[in-house]
């Protein structure tokens, strides 16, 4: 998979199968290699939690995996407070 040199965004879905393997998850990590330019929306964190209890729900993923995931996403994504 190849993406254009423009900015590559990540909608929420995309963003799990980082998180959380999937069909795609290996294509998405090879094709997001070496990237400084993915956008994701503020919404993003609060948007992976649902999808991250969905999955705890459904038990693809368990309550301390939720927890260990969510956390890294919100220092991934957090900004210093200026």
């Amino acid at each position: 998979m190849r993406i254009a040199s423009s900015p590559v965004y990540l909608d929420t879905s995309a963003l799990a199968k980082l998180y959380v393997p999937e069909g795609e998850s290996r294509l998405l990590e090879e094709a997001l290699i070496g990237r400084r330019d993915v956008l994701v929306s503020d919404l993003a964190v609060t948007e992976l939690v649902s999808v991250l209890m969905r999955r705890v729900r459904e038990s693809l993923v368990t309550f301390d995996r939720r927890m260990t995931i969510a956390a890294q996403a919100v220092g991934l994504f957090e900004l210093p407070v200026t």
